[in-house]
């Protein structure tokens, strides 16, 4: 067998190998009596069996301007610093919670954030593994977690997932939590994956946009978001995306997810009012997708209809998804917040951030420029 003959069966081989491996990382669509329960939304495309944004050539637009080819070639030549010269500064996170405190949080890198309020433990778009990708060798993470175990953390009661993308949804965090008392609250078709992966049903909370749940002194609603998902190219957009409201009776609290800017943040704002904390997208934007990632001038526009307090920058510190410097998001953030009325918080990867009963949050400095 000739050389050539040689490296085209190692690369059919090794493909195979990586198929096999990771198909469960896929997930699973919806089946088709949950396809039929999906039609009472006003977000489901029955004829296609798709989910839409609320304004429905909005994915057209983004196919029109996404390049996948072209992503690629100005990737080979891109000279921007897509990751930090050396590691992050991080804490430890602590596994003890103060109570009756007002709120805490910890950023844990990307757009994972551990929440602590009314006593309760919330996992953000918890992605716990080392990459963010169905392959361990794809987008990897900067640096290891902030914890060494699930285990070093409070006890988890509810895990939100605003979308099925692989740095928001992971497969092996799902399996760290299917057999704990945890509740996932998650978007239309996301209990799919979920369940495929060993979740049980009873603990799972579907939501369409502007649904609600009241549980334990707290308020969650699923709201809208410009976006959306898929884990493969044949389940495109067979699952909804989201953002989430979470209220108590002194806090109100957003997450973004992912989101392209459009006019939902004024609308959130209209019905729930004033937002003591947003977390807000604000990293992995590019101009090939600029209808489904927040540029940071939009981000501060965001931040601005949604009548935010103190906002903290996610979906950056982690990850690489994109062509800018991987220290562009913060600081593109601080030029044009540079006259707002919002605060930014930007907390060291695992520290505890608190917010008190007087609605004033730990200050924070610019750390990360001792990596670039």
């Amino acid at each position: 067998m000739n050389i050539i003959k040689k490296l085209f069966l190692f690369f059919i081989v090794s493909i195979l190998f990586i198929l096999i491996n990771s198909c469960s990382q896929f997930g699973r669509k919806p089946d088709d009596s949950l396809i039929k329960s999906f039609e009472k939304s006003e977000n489901f495309n029955k004829n296609d069996e798709i989910f839409e944004n609320q304004e429905k050539e909005i994915y057209k637009v983004h196919e029109e301007s996404f390049s996948l080819l072209k992503v690629f070639w100005r990737g080979l030549w891109n000279k921007n610093k897509t990751s930090p010269n050396k590691k992050l500064p991080a804490m430890k996170v602590r596994r003890e919670q103060l109570i009756n405190k007002g709120i805490q949080f910890s950023w844990l890198g990307h757009s994972s954030v551990l929440l602590n309020i009314n006593d309760k433990n919330i996992l953000f778009d918890p992605v716990l593994s080392m990459h963010a990708s169905p392959v361990s060798f794809a987008v990897r993470r900067f640096q290891k977690l902030p914890f060494d175990d699930v285990k070093d953390l409070p006890v988890i009661d509810y895990i939100i997932i605003s979308h099925d993308h692989y740095d928001h949804l992971d497969k092996k965090t799902v399996e760290k939590f299917k057999n704990t008392n945890a509740m996932f609250l998650v978007p239309l078709g996301v209990s799919s994956h979920l369940i495929y992966w060993g979740g049980k049903e009873s603990n799972i909370f579907v939501f369409d946009w502007w649904d609600d749940l009241e549980i334990n002194g707290l308020k969650f609603h699923c709201t809208p978001s410009q976006h959306f998902s898929g884990r493969s190219f044949i389940s495109m957009n067979t699952t909804l995306w989201s953002s989430w409201v979470v209220e108590s009776e002194k806090f109100k609290i957003y997450f973004s997810g992912d989101s392209g800017y459009n006019k939902h943040f004024k609308e959130i704002a209209e019905k729930f009012g004033d937002f003591d904390l947003a977390f807000l997208e604000n990293g992995q934007y590019d101009k090939s997708w600029p209808l489904m990632h927040m540029h940071p001038d939009e981000t501060v526009k965001a931040a601005t209809d949604l009548r935010a307090k103190y906002i903290v920058p996610i979906h950056w510190g982690a990850f690489t998804l994109s062509l800018h410097n991987w220290y562009d998001p913060p600081e593109s953030l601080m030029q044009h917040a540079s006259k707002q009325a919002f605060e930014i918080s930007f907390p060291i990867i695992g520290d505890l951030v608190n917010i008190n009963e007087s609605k004033e949050i730990t200050k924070t400095f610019q750390w990360w420029k001792d990596s670039k």
